[in-house]
């Protein structure tokens, strides 16, 4: 990316985005050890508002090695579009993604930073 070109996008709250990541491990017991196919599901599609998805946010080119080449992020990442909408109040929560069939047992979140 040229030094020189403005940022796209542009901002401190683009240029803070939240970029950890989660594994849920799922165990009957709490006592069980998990393996690779205890792993639960985790859905990241929906997580922004539909209208930000259509109307605000996209990407300089749909070309995605000429977007890469003039911006540092994916505009259209749901993960992204979440991050930008900005809380009207102090307390607040964002979605980072959905699960569905979740069972009775014992759960472990494992944070990359």
């Amino acid at each position: 990316m040229d030094a020189t070109k403005a940022a796209t996008p542009c901002g401190l709250i683009a240029k803070s985005l939240f970029n950890d990541t989660f594994q849920i491990v799922y165990s009957k017991t709490k006592e069980g050890l998990a393996t690779s196919k205890d792993f639960i599901q985790v859905s990241h599609d929906d997580i922004a508002w539909a209208s930000d998805v259509k109307y605000k946010f996209f990407n300089s080119d749909t070309d995605e090695k000429v977007w890469k080449a003039n911006q540092w992020l994916d505009m259209t990442s749901q993960h992204f579009i979440v991050w930008m909408r900005t809380a009207g109040l102090p307390n607040f929560r964002k979605l980072w993604g959905s699960m569905s069939n979740v069972k009775a047992g014992h759960y472990q979140i494992r944070v990359n930073n």
